[in-house]
């Protein structure tokens, strides 16, 4: 005796069709879903901690134990404060952590997409902005991704933070 696998028995096509209605219910819901999943990454941790406090009391609860106050991810910390136009010396300053610590960040942040490559040109100043046409052709002459290389091309000009915003404004 031998299984092939599992067997369905008893079923029919029509055991497997969706209601048109249904069908489109279901698109609306995702479409709402995905609406309000923007929507809440741009609210601060204060305003989503109130709003779950009162769907709690609205649903009749609010007599038990205190609701744990959610806390964004630190990367998402410093997308509120980037959404906000502070600086990377602003968002550091605020979040108590290093420069170079918040560009990482702001690095990552721009490899998920979600901040567009477009907004870092906020982050030139005009040296670096008159120089970023040759410091992009330097990265692609010496076909690298690495900073130390296109550092040592030019002597030291430019930081290294400097050269991590410009590699991050490159086209991939």
């Amino acid at each position: 005796m031998r299984l092939a696998g599992p067997q369905l028995l008893g079923w029919n096509e029509r055991a497997f069709q969706v209601h048109p209605e249904v069908f489109a219910q279901d698109e609306h819901f995702r479409a709402i879903s995905t609406e309000t999943g923007v929507a809440f990454q741009n609210l601060s941790p204060e305003k989503i901690t109130t709003m779950q406090q009162n769907f709690v009391r609205a649903c009749g609860g609010g007599g038990g134990p205190k609701i744990k106050k959610l806390k964004p991810s630190t990367h998402n910390e410093t997308l509120i404060h980037w959404n906000e136009g502070k600086n990377l010396i602003e968002i550091a300053k605020a979040r108590g952590l290093t420069g170079t610590t918040i560009l990482s960040h702001v690095e990552k942040l721009v490899g998920q997409g979600q901040i567009p490559r477009v907004d870092l040109a906020r982050l030139l100043d005009a040296k670096l902005a008159a120089a970023l046409a040759d410091l992009h052709a330097t990265f692609r002459e010496l076909s690298t991704d690495r900073l130390a290389p296109v550092y040592d091309h030019f002597h030291g000009a430019y930081s290294y933070d400097e050269l991590r915003v410009v590699r991050m404004m490159m086209e991939q």
